[in-house]
């Protein structure tokens, strides 16, 4: 429909017929502006008008509507209609592909999104674990997180060889371009956090390749010790699937890792019933096992962990695992130390077998929320020794 050419037969019928703007409106009772607006192509009379209008000009609407008179021999009605059709399917493939535009806007915002977060993410969290060892010292139980703006560093726990030589200072530094940066000087169990800028990332590399500790004994001796840095983790690919927490404390619920045969001696052992403490006995289980474990020669376990663990971590180390709890033994001197890891929770129990003390530490998002010592005797140290001959028999070191 050409609305500027409807606007044009119609002015020319009006000149025709010798009629004003003013004249006309008066004749279909319509105001001048409107007829203007017809005659200036910007818009259409209605049904109403146009039947008034065909009448007045002796002219038909489909000629009023084509803006041009017509062979009557000819029908154009179908050719009118025909375009009416067009012009309205033009108009909605128009809005599809506006609305088709727009959402593929909308998601290709998303995917640019989850890209640029993935990149910013991806392998930005690392986890390390720390050894080293030298003539008089080894370190046990350390760790580093690591992430694009901090590093979080427990060097861990400095272990004498001798039982002589006591630590008077650790210091902490760097060698970065053949130069001693010093760092910080930490005790055996401190947290330290580290921060690092964009800028930093080269430095960050340095810190996790050329880190060493200089440690001061109190009869002043010197030894320094490069730390060596292994990683454990990573979240490559990882998803955090969480499971229901759970407590252990039989020997069975636990498996050995390290040799086969072990494993098919830990499957028989399962088969043996546990012995329900349900029935009623004159002496309460508690006592009689404590009584039973007291006579244990723990300097014979310290042995077999000794003959049995791996040197990998830098101490003789054995380690279980049952389902997602990891579980670490080692043995040095006079001293069992098990160390378990569930979710976030850390757990890390040292038992001086000589004084016959337990210390217990617990941490939580690798932050210490308690640290206790346990005097033998009390119900605190019953329990825990409890736990311990527990471990040490899934590590097939206890009989």
């Amino acid at each position: 429909m050409d609305v500027e050419k409807i606007g044009s037969f119609i002015k020319e019928l009006r000149v025709e017929k010798g009629l004003s703007q003013n004249q006309l409106s008066e004749q279909i009772h319509v105001t001048r502006q409107a007829i203007s607006n017809w005659e200036n192509g910007k818009a259409v009379p209605d049904s109403d008008i146009l039947r008034n209008l065909s009448k007045m000009f002796n002219v038909s609407i489909d000629e009023l509507l084509s803006g041009e008179r017509l062979d009557h021999s000819k029908n154009k009605l179908e050719d009118i209609a025909l375009s009416l059709v067009d012009q309205n399917n033009q108009n909605q493939l128009k809005m599809k592909k506006m609305l088709l535009a727009f959402f593929m806007t909308i998601f290709s915002f998303i995917i640019l999104f989850l890209v640029y977060y993935f990149l910013s993410n991806y392998n930005s969290i690392k986890v390390y674990t720390v050894s080293g060892e030298s003539e008089r010292f080894v370190i046990r139980e350390g760790i580093i997180i690591s992430t694009q703006k901090k590093n979080y560093v427990r060097i861990g726990e400095f272990v004498p060889k001798d039982n002589i030589h006591n630590i008077k200072k650790i210091e902490l530094y760097i060698i970065n371009n053949n130069k001693r940066e010093e760092l910080y000087e930490i005790g055996s169990s401190d947290y330290i956090i580290f921060n690092f800028s964009d800028k930093d990332r080269k430095q960050r590399k340095i810190f996790l390749k050329e880190l060493y500790v200089d440690i001061t004994t109190e009869d002043d001796l010197k030894e320094t010790i490069k730390i060596e840095i292994q990683e454990d983790f990573k979240n490559s690919l990882y998803f955090n699937m969480k499971k229901k927490e759970q407590t252990y404390h039989n020997e069975e619920d636990y498996k050995i890792v390290e040799l086969p045969e072990e494993t098919k001696e830990e499957e028989h052992q399962e088969e043996i019933p546990v012995i329900q403490e349900e029935e009623p006995v004159e002496e309460t289980p508690p006592v009689v096992r404590f009584e039973e474990e007291s006579e244990i020669d723990y300097q014979k376990v310290i042995s077999k962990i000794e003959a049995n663990g791996d040197t990998t971590l830098g101490t003789n180390t054995i380690e279980l695992m049952n389902e997602n709890e990891y579980i670490n033994i080692s043995g040095c001197n006079n001293n069992i130390y098990i160390d378990t890891m569930f979710d976030n929770i850390i757990e890390s129990i040292h038992f001086n077998v000589t004084s016959k003390i337990i210390y217990y530490s617990k941490y939580e998002n690798y932050v210490e929320v308690l640290y206790e010592e346990y005097t033998e005797n009390t119900q605190e140290y019953k329990d825990l020794l409890e736990r311990i001959n527990d471990y040490l028999r899934a590590a097939n070191v206890l009989e």
